[in-house]
């Protein structure tokens, strides 16, 4: 099995605050934890959009390869499930956890 990339969307304070260890950091332009539902609002839609796309352009190194998982953090989920449709329409095996990076972190504190 291949080992999974992960790539996290929180800003650089929050990545380093906390993380799951061989993640990468890639922050997203406007992404805070005051985020809130950016599917509620076709502005913050299109903005996020335009940002991710842009970065997926730009960070190409950071995906890894298409066939590897790619599991993509923000803070809630939101952000992140709009990364991994860009990322599965381009042929990535891209996952998101519903939740994002708190609610992952977590499920795997109370596994350990």
């Amino acid at each position: 099995m291949s080992a999974t990339n992960i790539l996290d969307l929180r800003c650089a304070p929050d990545f380093y605050t906390g993380h799951i260890r061989g993640s990468r950091n890639s922050p997203l332009k406007s992404l805070t934890p005051q985020t809130k539902d950016i599917f509620g609002d076709a502005n913050a839609i299109h903005m996020f959009w335009t940002h991710l796309r842009a970065k997926l352009d730009n960070e190409k190194g950071l995906l890894g390869c298409k066939e590897q998982p790619l599991l993509v953090l923000c803070y809630d989920g939101d952000a992140s499930r709009l990364a991994t449709s860009m990322l599965r329409a381009e042929g990535y095996l891209a996952f998101s956890a519903a939740g994002g990076y708190t609610a992952l972190w977590g499920y795997l504190e109370g596994r350990m």
